[in-house]
């Protein structure tokens, strides 16, 4: 079997949601239309991209069509019309892939490049794909680029053409509905695959989150993330941070300077966690008492299922009802506005007051994980879906 993925080679979700088939053995293939790096996690599998990376992971098989490390800048600027030739455009490359792989079935992982790559080659090959294609909305894809007009097409154009779906939130599936998709929904389940909830619990230790004395926020400061209204709120309530550390992880510049300066005004401990591996966010959150994600908008938060089951207490934002999916406010977490720093300020304080309802929600989430994240689960559901999917395109050949 020969599954051919066309997502963001440097994304940790896209290489857990490939781990994912590893067990299998079948012969996996990812092109990255970004020519991105690739991450580390990416074992095992062939990987198509545009030029000659410093580092390939463990045991896979990359193929460059530019195969040195350097003079691609120098094409790209002197003399573009010989780089076009060097390295085509991304939907004819992958176009010729798709003829030379002749995949089982393709799955773009998110919709700006991805699937619109997809498209671009689906045009180039007579307007139809030899292959099934599935089509894995994350984030923002559906909810927040769905609301703009620039973008309305071609999310319609991707639902309208592809045959199956996963995502994340039963939010999206509607969604997805809304906006021209006719054919099956495959799941909904993480971004990025399941996870292993039994070894993460072990990880967090015995330490209840009522005795943890760090708040961890998330700092992405982007079109869709808000993270300085979590600076601000934090600045609003830091009389009563005394004894907390507050620890930013994913931080952009801007928010970077903004939570020095709380730390400089108020005295409240604060700490700039550079980009770590998974096992290291998850740790973070093993010693937090308090998890802070702040956004306009989002799908169903990994961070946010990585948190809950290592035993923080999530105080997250609701886009379009995505996270009620998850949170029932007040009980085993808070839903707030994405941009009202008093509203966010005064949950904080009631979590740092509440030691029994954040040791109640630990269980409560942990169950909740097991239940709808754990990688066993997951896996056995992806892996069937995929074998579904195969069965009917030859069935239909």
């Amino acid at each position: 079997m020969r599954i051919l993925f066309v997502g963001d080679a440097f994304s940790v979700h896209t290489a857990r949601w490939i781990a994912q088939l590893r067990p299998t053995g079948w012969d996996v293939h990812l092109f990255d239309p970004l020519n991105r790096l690739l991450h580390e996690e990416l074992e095992g599998i062939a990987i198509h991209t545009g030029w000659k990376k410093t580092a390939n992971p463990p045991g896979a098989r990359v193929s460059y069509v530019w195969p040195f490390l350097r003079g691609r800048h120098f094409f790209q600027r002197n003399l573009p019309a010989v780089w076009a030739l060097i390295l085509p455009e991304t939907g004819r490359r992958l176009a010729r892939l798709i003829e030379k792989l002749k995949p089982d079935v393709i799955h773009s992982l998110g919709l700006q490049s991805h699937s619109e790559a997809v498209l671009r080659a689906m045009d180039l090959l007579g307007g139809e794909l030899p292959s099934p294609w599935i089509y894995s909305s994350r984030g923002s894809d559906v909810f927040f680029y769905g609301q703009r007009p620039e973008q309305r097409e071609p999310i319609r154009r991707v639902l309208s053409s592809c045959g199956y779906y996963f995502c994340d939130c039963q939010r999206d599936v509607h969604l997805a509905r809304r906006e021209g998709f006719r054919g099956e929904v495959l799941g909904i389940v993480p971004g990025g695959g399941g996870y292993p909830v039994r070894e993460m619990v072990g990880m967090a230790g015995r330490l209840l989150p009522s005795q943890r004395r760090t708040i961890a926020v998330k700092g992405l400061q982007t079109e869709v993330g808000n993270a300085r209204a979590a600076i601000d709120a934090l600045r609003i309530c830091s009389g009563r941070l005394r004894g907390y550390a507050v620890k930013l992880y994913q931080a952009h510049a801007v928010t970077r300077e903004a939570a020095r300066r709380l730390g400089e005004d108020t005295g409240t401990i604060v700490e700039i966690v550079p980009r770590s591996s998974n096992r290291k966010i998850w740790s973070l959150f093993g010693e937090a008492r308090i998890s802070l994600g702040i956004s306009y908008s989002d799908g169903l938060p990994n961070s946010l299922i990585e948190a809950m089951i290592m035993g923080a207490f999530p105080i997250q934002t609701d886009p379009g009802g995505a996270t009620a999916e998850w949170i029932a406010d007040g009980v085993n977490g808070r839903l707030v506005p994405p941009d009202d720093p008093g509203a966010i300020a005064a949950t904080i304080v009631e979590a740092l007051g509440a030691d029994e309802k954040v040791d109640a929600a630990m269980e409560i989430n942990r169950r909740l994980a097991f239940e709808r994240a754990d990688e066993a689960k997951i896996r056995k559901l992806v892996v069937e879906a995929y074998q579904y999917v195969i069965e009917i395109g030859r069935a239909r050949s």
